[in-house]
């Protein structure tokens, strides 16, 4: 779980490429979707092992999103 502050941006992207690991993904050059949180929200962690390390994957209204490491805190 991670607690994410409001006004925090959730990323999907259009493509996800795959390289050489398969247990690591980049996740694109630039969003599709943006949804700006307009409260404070746990977020279930679904993925760390990501090639850009800049960002974690978490559910939220059962889809899964991307979020910039430095805008949340781990739980």
């Amino acid at each position: 779980m991670v607690y994410a502050p409001s006004e925090v941006s959730l990323l999907q992207f259009y493509e996800n490429i795959k390289y050489d690991d398969p247990s690591k993904t980049y996740v694109g050059q630039s969003p599709i979707k943006v949804v700006r949180l307009k409260v404070p929200t746990n977020l279930l962690l679904t993925e760390t092992a990501l090639l850009d390390k800049k960002y974690l994957k978490v559910l939220y209204n059962g889809d899964e999103w991307y979020v910039d490491e430095d805008d949340v805190s781990k739980l």
